[in-house]
């Protein structure tokens, strides 16, 4: 079979090399999936540059989810039920989904329903899912008005319709002019802040004020989560869950200690360790009925595997403008 295989960190952007490799063969509790697209998130960028948490030996297949079709299971009850199924699945330990075919734990593949395509369940276990996890904690939490940074990309766009759905006022903090008009215009989003305006801590402040903002969610890290930290009302909690700016997070030890405000890390492997498997798969069915509505993915290009120079420079730029994937 064809495969990226990433054998050194050298460089800005390590690249992987188009290999041939034989097909995996499942272990017992595995199944082969026949790849039919994966896409490259940030994570993966992220990991090709060994700044993840995440960490596999080298040569390795990069790629921590896609989707396809199972033609082979390694035994086990779970693994023989999946067999000829249409499956959204997460990489294991060792190699990943950037092949023809990826062998993975069974307890990893998500069966897709009759009218999910598989090019939306190629996407559907990190953006689809982290989203919805946020907003329905959030939700329990009984938060008012939350704060997203990254707001015009894919998961903060997802996570935007979602909150919005349940009642909720979102103020969308983004990066550049072109970003906050996108927003307005495709999304109806009402509240946006541009970061690198002048006074945008000042006018944070005053409409996380005005709204009972007691929530933000931040993908960036870094100075961001700092600005936010400042603008907060008291009590508020600031929940990293992303970093984009590959930053450390500073915040003014006042708003600790005398406003009551509280910052914090999320990560999809907590809640999959904090949730039963019942929990899972209903979140699972759950963000299926929704990919066709507000949690779509766009995508912006479809790369083959020999096209992969080209696939991570589209990757690179542009990531509010929709997915990248790679289509063996």
């Amino acid at each position: 079979m064809r495969a990226l295989e990433l054998r050194t960190r050298e460089g800005e952007l390590p690249r992987p090399v188009l290999v041939e490799k034989a097909v995996p063969t499942p272990r017992r509790g595995e199944v082969l999936v026949h790849v039919a697209a994966a896409p490259i998130n940030p994570n993966d960028l992220l990991f090709l540059r060994d700044q993840y948490e995440v960490k596999k030996a080298l040569p390795v297949v990069p790629g921590f989810e896609g989707s396809g079709t199972v033609v082979a299971a390694g035994g086990g009850f779970i693994a023989r039920t999946m067999l000829g199924r249409r499956v959204a699945c997460a990489a294991g330990d060792g190699d990943g989904t950037w092949a023809e075919y990826v062998a993975v734990p069974a307890m990893r593949c998500a069966p897709l329903r009759g009218g999910v395509e598989l090019e939306a369940g190629a996407t559907m276990l990190t953006n689809p899912l982290t989203a919805w996890v946020l907003a329905t904690r959030a939700r329990r939490e009984g938060h008012r008005a939350v704060v997203l940074t990254a707001a015009a990309g894919a998961l903060g766009r997802m996570t935007s319709r979602l909150m919005r759905a349940q009642g909720r006022e979102v103020v969308h903090v983004v990066r550049r002019l072109a970003q906050a008009e996108a927003l307005k215009k495709e999304e109806g989003a009402t509240h946006v802040l541009d970061s690198s305006e002048e006074g945008f801590v000042e006018e944070l402040r005053a409409l996380s004020a005005k709204l009972g903002v007691s929530l933000a969610l931040d993908a960036v890290g870094g100075e961001t989560t700092g600005q936010l930290f400042a603008a907060m009302p008291p009590g508020s909690v600031v929940r990293v869950y992303g970093m984009l700016s590959n930053a450390p997070c500073r915040v003014e030890t006042s708003d600790l200690v005398f406003h009551g405000k509280r910052i914090e890390g999320f990560t999809m492997y907590e809640w999959l360790e904090s949730t039963s498997t019942l929990g899972q798969l209903f979140a699972i069915m759950k963000v299926q009925g929704l990919l066709g509505g507000v949690l779509r993915t766009q995508v912006r290009a479809r790369f083959s595997l020999a096209e992969h120079d080209a696939a991570l420079a589209a990757a690179q730029q542009g990531a509010s403008d929709g997915k990248v994937l790679l289509v063996p």
